[in-house]
């Protein structure tokens, strides 16, 4: 007869390959490397790939687990809340192997200490790469990452929405999960879990950061033909 935790495990599994199956791309930017690093130059590149990744984005949110089941106003909400962290996080995953010198922020384009000033966003990046150096030390696995993408996601309302009981449910799940694949990869610490939440809330600040800075820019008229991604600013 089944235990509780043979069905924990059964979920977890669940959970882990409807993840696995609509995991988000590293995109290519075509960036132009024979022109100058100039600010608007990069920002251009930076925001042309964040909008390709807000559509996958997307479409990857209708096929997390227990998403759809919410009302529609919550699951757009989240959407809103939490696309910048995501996106963050992916790039911190993504450029672990360069030790907090280097932001992979496409498969065609990565940004030194001189692009994060160039850009405008040394603060923010440097925050990224950071915690993209701690994921590195943690030896953070593929399935760990899936599982962060989607606490960011279901832990991203501003208020308190109409699903709020089945979004209990969901991140109760969704934590179990983690632990499970925690001790999984590495049985007996048990640090890691807090720790990594703990990263997760420096990629929010950072996010929110960065959210301030592209509002500005947009001010400026300099992004405006970035139509999806300025109506996210605005929202």
């Amino acid at each position: 007869m089944p235990t509780k935790t043979d069905s924990r495990k059964s979920h977890t599994t669940m959970i882990i390959e409807a993840l696995s199956k609509t995991d988000l791309p590293n995109l290519e930017s075509y960036h132009n490397h024979s022109l100058p690093p100039t600010r608007d130059h990069l920002l251009a590149s930076f925001v042309k790939l964040a909008e390709k990744e807000l559509v996958f984005l997307i479409n990857w949110s209708i096929n997390v687990p227990g998403y759809t089941e919410l009302r529609h106003e919550d699951q757009v909400h989240l959407i809103k809340c939490c696309w910048m962290e995501i996106f963050l996080l992916n790039c911190a995953f993504r450029s672990m192997e360069h030790s907090g010198r280097r932001l992979v922020i496409a498969s065609d384009l990565v940004f030194d200490r001189e692009c994060w000033s160039n850009l405008g966003m040394f603060d923010v990046l440097e925050q990224v790469a950071a915690v993209s150096n701690q994921l590195e030390q943690y030896n953070l696995h593929k399935e760990e990452l899936l599982l962060l993408q989607a606490t960011v996601l279901f832990n991203a309302e501003v208020k308190k929405l109409a699903s709020f009981n089945k979004l209990h449910e969901i991140r109760q799940n969704i934590l179990d999960s983690i632990y499970d694949i925690a001790h999984k990869y590495h049985p007996g610490n048990l640090t890691r879990v807090p720790s990594l939440f703990l990263l997760l809330t420096h990629i929010r600040q950072a996010a929110e950061r960065a959210n301030s800075y592209f509002q500005s820019v947009k001010s400026e008229g300099v992004i405006t033909s970035f139509r999806l991604f300025s109506e996210m600013l605005d929202a």
